[in-house]
C-alpha cells in the first residue's frame, strides 16, 4: 500500500488542483491520496470562500481518498507554521510514503539545497538576516537575501522566495528535516496561471489553469458563478453553483463587525498576546482603530514596508479567533499536530483508515465520541485540548456567518456524520 500526502486549501478546488492530484498519484504510484486541508480559515489570514465540508466534497469527487483538517492555528499562520503543521500531521499518522507538492521551480535539487540551509540556519545566514532586518526590510525579503548569500549567488535565494509555492515547498522540506521524517518529497511543476494572477484565463478548455485568486475575484467582484464554468472540474462547478447564494461566497468583509468589536473590547490592554502581533503593530492598531471601516480597509491602513498585507490579515484573524502566542509555542514544543480530524473519505479507502488506526501515533477523530474521549483522556495535554477547542470555535463562527448572511444553518460540528463518498 503506497500512500501519498498533499497539503492544500482548495479555495476553491480548480483544474490545476485536479492536474496536481493526477500527477502526484501517477508519479508516486499511490494507492491512496491523503489530503491535509485547511478548515474554514486559510493561510493568507482570511475565511475560505466556501466552507470546509463543501471543499472536502470537491476534493473527494476529484481524486482524493481521505481528507483531514489542518488545525486552525497552523492553517492561518505563516508559511513555516502552515507547512510544519501539515507535515507533522502526515508524519504522525504513520502511513504516508510521499509528500506531493506543486512549485514554480519544478526541480527538487535546488529546493533541497536551500531548505537544508534554512533548517540549519548557520551563523552566516543569521548574520545577514539580522542585518537586513535592521535595514528595514520585511522578514521575507531579508530571508531571501540571507539565503542568496549562503548559496553564493546574488539572486537564487530571491528567485526561490519570489513565488508562493516555492516558499511552501522550502518549508515542507524544512519540516521533513526537522522531524527526521521518512516521508519522501515529490515536486510537481506548477502549470498555468501564476499564484498571484487576478484574471481568469479566457479559454474554456480544461487544460487551462486559472489561479484560485482569479476564481475568488470572479465570484466576489462579479457575483457570477457561471464564470467558473470550464475553470473547475464539472463536479466542482455543480457543487459551487448549487451552493452559491446559500453557503458561499464568504469573505473577510463578512467578519468586519465581529473583528471591530474584538479590537474595541481589548484596546486598553493591547494585542501582543496574540500570535504574530508585535508591540509596534499593537500600538498601530490602537492608534488607527477610530478610523476602522471594514476588515479589508483596516488591514490596508496598517500595511507598511516591514509588514506585509498577508501578515496583517493573519494577525487580525489570530485576534478574532483567540489564537495566542503561548498556544502556538506549546503545540510546537509538542512537535506538531496532536490529533487527526477526519473531514471526509471514500468508502474505498477503508483499508487506509484501518492502517492509520494501527500505525498512527496520534488519535483519529471521526465522531463526537472520539472528540470527547480525546478531551477526557489523561494523556491529552492542555495545549492539545485548546487546539481542538480553537478549531471548534472557528467552525462555529464561520457557520454563524453563513446563517446570518444566507439564512443557511449548517449542522454543528459532529452533529452530522462525517462526509463519505
Amino acid at each position: 500500500m503506497i500512500t501519498t500526502g498533499i497539503i492544500a486549501e482548495y479555495n476553491p478546488f480548480h483544474n490545476g488542483h485536479a492536474y496536481h492530484l493526477n500527477q502526484v498519484r501517477a508519479r508516486s504510484q499511490a494507492d491512496y491520496l491523503m489530503i491535509v486541508m485547511s478548515g474554514d480559515f486559510v493561510q493568507r489570514g482570511a475565511p475560505a470562500i466556501a466552507d470546509k465540508y463543501l471543499r472536502t466534497q470537491a476534493a473527494l469527487l476529484c481524486g482524493a481518498d481521505l481528507v483531514v483538517e489542518l488545525p486552525c492555528l497552523f492553517a492561518c499562520s505563516s508559511a513555516e507554521a502552515f507547512a510544519f503543521g501539515g507535515v507533522s500531521l502526515l508524519d504522525r499518522m504513520g502511513v504516508v510514503d510521499y509528500l506531493g507538492f506543486g512549485c514554480e521551480c519544478g526541480a527538487l535539487e535546488p529546493l533541497e539545497k536551500a531548505a537544508f540551509i534554512l533548517a540549519q540556519e548557520p551563523a552566516s545566514f543569521r548574520n545577514v538576516l539580522q542585518k537586513e532586518l535592521r535595514n528595514g526590510y520585511s522578514f521575507p525579503a531579508a530571508r531571501a537575501m540571507a539565503l542568496s548569500h549562503c548559496l553564493g549567488t546574488n539572486t537564487e535565494g530571491a528567485d526561490l522566495f519570489s513565488s508562493p509555492n516555492n516558499i511552501l515547498a522550502l518549508e515542507y522540506l524544512k519540516a521533513l528535516y526537522r522531524l527526521d521524517s521518512s516521508i519522501r518529497p515529490l515536486a510537481v511543476k506548477r502549470e498555468g496561471s501564476g499564484y498571484h494572477e487576478k484574471e481568469l484565463c479566457s479559454s474554456e478548455l480544461y487544460s487551462v489553469f486559472s489561479s484560485a485568486l482569479a476564481l475568488r475575484n470572479a465570484i466576489l467582484s462579479q457575483g457570477d458563478i457561471t464564470l467558473l464554468k470550464g475553470q473547475v472540474p464539472d463536479p466542482v462547478f455543480a457543487l459551487l453553483n448549487g451552493g452559491f447564494g446559500k453557503r458561499l461566497p464568504v469573505s473577510a468583509r463578512d467578519f468586519s463587525s465581529l473583528l471591530y468589536y474584538k479590537l474595541l473590547s481589548e484596546a486598553e490592554k493591547g494585542y501582543t498576546e496574540y500570535l504574530d502581533v508585535t508591540k509596534d503593530l499593537s500600538d498601530k492598531i490602537k492608534k488607527k482603530l477610530r478610523s476602522y471601516g471594514s476588515f479589508d480597509s483596516f488591514c490596508m491602513s496598517l500595511k507598511s514596508r516591514d509588514l506585509t498585507l498577508t501578515r496583517i490579515y493573519r494577525c487580525m484573524t489570530h485576534i478574532l479567533l483567540n489564537i495566542r502566542q503561548a498556544d502556538a509555542q506549546e503545540i510546537i514544543n509538542e512537535n506538531g499536530v496532536p490529533y487527526a480530524r477526519v473531514l471526509g473519505f471514500r468508502e474505498s479507502s477503508a483499508p487506509l483508515l484501518a492502517k492509520i488506526k494501527r500505525c498512527s501515533r496520534i488519535p483519529l477523530i471521526v465522531t463526537a465520541d472520539d472528540a470527547k474521549k480525546f478531551m477526557k483522556s489523561p494523556v491529552t495535554t492542555a495545549a492539545a485540548k485548546n487546539l481542538l477547542q480553537t478549531d471548534l470555535r472557528a467552525a462555529r463562527l464561520y457557520t454563524h456567518i453563513l446563517a446570518d448572511r444566507f439564512d443557511t444553518v449548517l449542522p454543528d460540528e459532529f452533529a452530522a456524520p462525517v462526509l463519505k463518498l
